[in-house]
């Protein structure tokens, strides 16, 4: 049959069957994002953290679906390149007293291609967050367990669920307190502390090799673990 130009060396034919050419799809997908990050990653020489990641997704997130895993809870919020939501571990891991809840990421095919027209400026903002997501490592700096890949539906990133809050909110409880000695006595000793977290995580990101830029640094972005004052951002 007739055929399209699909990429670089690549060449898509309209005869395939409807199975065969999703299952092409999925695997020019891989390829064009997860395939190559791995790939870089190995040869770079992955610390101890990534390669168990690479190891968890060979095993599970590039062969099973996230709904084997994990339930969805409720929806978070909504951005350019997906959405973020709640989702909830079906098994309790070892040390666990019940079900582990988790943020995860979803990126959507579609917001990378338009249908069978490709962008590589996407493909590389999804390799580029992927990549980062998984070499960063620090305590002030929400980590990633794994990913999933679905072939319709997308990239899912699961990763530590922070439910405390924004910074933004925080600093709007503390415009509610009417006396200025009540906000200084109250939130004084908690709002340096975030903001040292804040600023050990920009050192972090800014040492790195080469360095790395957040972009969209503001109070709605610095996410607290918990609602509990001692709570790490």
């Amino acid at each position: 049959g007739r055929g399209i130009p699909w990429g670089s060396g690549c060449f898509c034919c309209f005869s395939l069957r409807p199975a065969a050419r999703r299952f092409a799809l999925r695997r020019s997908r891989q390829e064009a994002v997860t395939g190559r990050v791995c790939r870089d990653l190995r040869r770079a020489g992955t610390p101890q953290r990534v390669d168990s990641l690479l190891r968890l997704y060979q095993v599970r997130g590039s062969r099973r679906s996230i709904s084997d895993f994990y339930e969805f809870v409720q929806e978070l919020g909504t951005g350019a390149y997906g959405s973020v939501s709640k989702y909830r571990s079906l098994h309790t891991a070892k040390g666990k007293r019940g079900p582990e809840e988790v943020a995860v990421k979803h990126i959507k095919w579609v917001q990378v291609w338009h249908g069978f027209w490709r962008d590589p400026e996407q493909e590389e903002t999804v390799r580029r967050e992927l990549k980062m997501m998984m070499v960063l490592d620090n305590p002030f700096i929400v980590r990633v367990h794994e990913w999933f890949e679905d072939p319709v539906r997308g990239i899912y990133f699961v990763m530590e669920l922070c439910d405390g809050g924004s910074l933004q909110d925080l600093l709007e409880r503390v415009c509610e307190v009417a006396s200025r000695e009540e906000r200084f006595k109250t939130y004084e000793e908690r709002l340096r502390r975030n903001f040292r977290e804040v600023s050990f995580a920009l050192q972090y990101l800014h040492g790195m090799d080469p360095p790395i830029a957040h972009c969209d640094l503001k109070p709605e972005n610095v996410l607290l673990r918990t609602a509990d004052p001692h709570s790490a951002c």
